[in-house]
């Protein structure tokens, strides 16, 4: 089973593994639904045709969960290699999201055709999965 945003298999096959399908829920209650979008930065996004269309999808769906409930856009922000980085995501891709993720790097920074709005919540995301919210996207 390939996953639309080119997520390892490996990766997949575990989330399919431990729920038994790909989508954690059958059906969305909109009156108590978040759109959490994680990690969309110029560090990830490569702008070919699966991005832009997961783009395009992403700021729909924003503009419709709006409606009922909330958006929360979630930035990297790392000072150093989280410790089981490379073994989830193999040496080089844990190395070029973590180049990204910090200093001000591309990983800190949302994809530029994502399209957050002054009521959105807007964290960043420390190291070892600590949070910090922070006021601005």
């Amino acid at each position: 089973m390939r996953h639309p945003s080119a997520i390892p298999k490996k990766i997949v096959n575990k989330v399919v593994a431990r729920h038994s399908r790909l989508q954690a829920f059958e059906t969305i209650n909109p009156n108590s639904t978040a759109l959490v979008v994680i990690d969309l930065d110029s560090a990830t996004v490569t702008c070919g045709p699966a991005d832009q269309a997961m783009i395009s999808t992403v700021n729909s769906l924003a503009q419709t969960v709006r409606r009922t409930g909330g958006v929360a856009w979630v930035r990297s922000s790392m000072d150093k290699m989280p410790k089981h980085f490379a073994a989830i995501l193999g040496r080089d891709l844990a190395s070029k999201y973590f180049q990204g993720g910090h200093d001000e790097g591309p990983g800190t920074i949302l994809w530029p055709e994502l399209h957050p709005e002054p009521a959105d919540i807007c964290a960043i995301k420390l190291g070892a999965g600590a949070f910090f919210q922070a006021n601005a996207i």
